[in-house]
């Protein structure tokens, strides 16, 4: 028994005048029900290891989406220096032919 407990045998044996007997019925069913009730209680928490590999795992997704979005960073500025190429060039390609057909 907590000390707890003890003060509550305590109060209800010499303040309620309860005897004995009764007294460590009532405190064992009030033992069995807290210890019921933090049983229950305890499942819905998640548990320290559990946590940290949650939260190993949120830092690795963190870091998969910061290199994925370099990635995709990396590829659209190379596709936007490409289109750039390709307009400069195709322009100069119809300056040429302007060229070519004032000429004639």
């Amino acid at each position: 028994m907590t000390a707890q407990y003890i003060r509550l045998y305590d109060f209800f044996k010499q303040q309620l005048h309860i005897d004995e007997a009764k007294t460590q019925i009532f405190i064992k069913g009030i033992e069995t029900i807290v210890e019921n009730k933090f049983g229950r209680e305890q499942e819905n928490f998640v548990k320290n290891s559990e946590m940290e590999k949650l939260n190993f795992k949120i830092e690795l997704f963190r870091q998969e989406v910061k290199t994925g979005f370099a990635e995709v960073r990396a590829d659209v500025k190379s596709d936007i220096n490409k289109l750039i190429i390709w307009i400069v060039s195709t322009g100069i390609a119809i300056v040429g032919l302007l060229l070519a057909l004032l000429k004639l």
